[in-house]
């Protein structure tokens, strides 16, 4: 495993997005939008949770789009699920595609002295 240094936020209290499957197994799919839990949020990728149970095969990639704030979108393929006793599924996405907005956010806190300190962000591979 590679650790690597990103700008990152981390909510003490979750922050809503709108998730939908953008495509299955190479196949493009408009799917409706459902609310997730997110709980950290990098350039890298992010953190959420929910209680949609999506497939995790290797052979079979699952990209979602996120809809984050106002019309900061990415597409993120699934690297990691986990479900808890609590009933959810967590999961961790790795950023494929970026609007200029999400890319813009990331770059500034590259660049300024806002985050406090980078948080280490260890790259998972996915299992199926």
């Amino acid at each position: 495993m590679k650790s690597l240094l990103y700008p990152s936020m981390n909510f003490q209290k979750p922050m809503n997005a709108d998730v939908s499957i953008a495509e299955f197994n190479g196949q493009v799919i408009k799917s409706s939008k459902k609310k997730v839990s997110v709980y950290d949020l990098s350039s890298e990728g992010l953190s959420f949770s929910t209680n949609l149970d999506f497939p995790l095969l290797k052979e079979v990639p699952l990209v979602l789009k996120v809809e984050l704030f106002s019309q900061c979108t990415f597409t993120g393929e699934v690297a990691m699920k986990e479900e808890k006793e609590d009933g959810l599924f967590y999961y961790r996405l790795n950023v494929t595609t970026c609007s200029l907005l999400f890319y813009k956010m990331f770059e500034h806190m590259r660049n300024t002295h806002h985050v406090k300190m980078p948080v280490p962000y260890i790259n998972a591979s996915a299992t199926g």
